[in-house]
């Protein structure tokens, strides 16, 4: 399994729990996801469903995987009576549909994996995707990042670390992405939207954080 288990763990403690859509989600949803009523929506990750209520609101069918029993069974209750459908599922190695989405979204759970283990889930992304249907990737950690350079860690591919301290202590493994190794993993599909954000944290301490948003059709 890729999935790593620390965020079973994580979620069984309550912790990194959020509540309201994010915004960049939102946004980018808006802009670029078609949305309509009637359409089917997958999410890769789906965490603690804060994007749930969004697409809920939109009228859409919302589908949704994630690799903690914990938070599946929760959120199974939760959302019971809307046409939600959420399924625990390592999706980097039991992703299979038979039906076709129209929109597909991914905030941070698709860069906790390997190279190889995104590359294999971008394949399946691609043959989820129905006509025209578009992939929305958010938060997909930027080499910009000061981690990726300064904090102490296990390497696993010249992208991907597990770190020993630090923010993403704990969190299994780590990918990072410039603009270049973005084009390459996603070859075969064109970018309509992409966008680096860079931020200079000044308080408590200094940091650099950095992280990709960006949209993507198959040709």
């Amino acid at each position: 399994m890729a999935f790593s288990t620390e965020w079973e763990k994580i979620y069984q403690n309550n912790e990194q729990i959020s509540i309201w859509p994010w915004s960049n989600c939102v946004s980018l949803c808006h802009r670029y996801g078609n949305l309509h009523e009637g359409m089917k929506v997958l999410e890769l990750g789906c965490g603690s469903g804060a994007n749930i209520p969004f697409f809920v609101q939109q009228k859409a069918a919302y589908y949704a995987v994630d690799g903690s029993a914990t938070m599946v069974e929760k959120l199974k209750k939760k959302f019971a009576p809307c046409d939600v459908h959420i399924a625990q599922v390592d999706f980097t190695r039991d992703f299979h549909w038979t039906e076709s989405f129209d929109l597909i979204i991914d905030r941070a759970a698709v860069t906790h994996n390997s190279t190889a283990d995104i590359e294999m889930v971008l394949v399946k992304i691609r043959a989820a995707l129905a006509p025209r249907g578009r992939f929305i990737g958010m938060d997909w950690f930027s080499m910009r990042y000061d981690a990726f350079r300064m904090d102490s860690a296990n390497q696993i591919d010249p992208h991907t670390r597990i770190f020993k301290d630090g923010f993403f202590a704990g969190m299994g493994k780590v990918h990072f992405a410039d603009r270049e190794h973005l084009q390459d993993l996603f070859r075969g599909f064109r970018f309509l939207y992409l966008d680096e954000k860079v931020d200079f944290v000044h308080l408590p301490e200094k940091m650099t954080r950095a992280a990709w948003d960006f949209v993507v059709e198959a040709e």
